[in-house]
């Protein structure tokens, strides 16, 4: 039985970020040198939403592969931000965040899944 996508997404961030538990100092110092190189950090930010795509199996090639990576980017770049400063017991805060945050994406690609269809039925021609 294949876990659902978005449990693989969820997955790779936790595991990225639990792998990194003992460097919170010193990744909390390289996000504020990060401030100073936007396009650095931007860069950086790209490899890691991509890999966590690539290894949860994604395959598009389409427009797709850009909307994907930025929605991550937003969940996984918050998430990194609320585990920095979570305190509680295994970061489970951080764990009950980015569920909330997976949870806000999927109402959204829902949402959109809606307006697409209604745009269709609007606009025959109408590709997505």
């Amino acid at each position: 039985n294949e876990p659902r996508v978005s449990e693989k997404i969820r997955a790779a961030v936790k595991y990225r970020l639990e792998m990194n538990n003992k460097y919170k100092e010193q990744i909390r110092s390289c996000m504020a040198v990060y401030g100073l190189h936007p396009i650095r950090a931007s860069k950086a930010c790209y490899r890691t939403v991509d890999a966590i795509w690539r290894v949860a199996g994604d395959t598009s090639t389409d427009w797709n592969f850009y909307s994907k990576r930025a929605l991550l980017a937003g969940v996984y770049l918050s998430t990194l931000m609320h585990w920095l400063t979570d305190k509680s017991e295994n970061n489970a805060e951080t764990w009950e965040f980015l569920n909330r945050r997976l949870g806000e994406v999927g109402k959204f690609n829902k949402g959109m899944g809606s307006f697409k269809s209604k745009l269709k039925s609007v606009l025959p021609n109408f590709s997505s």
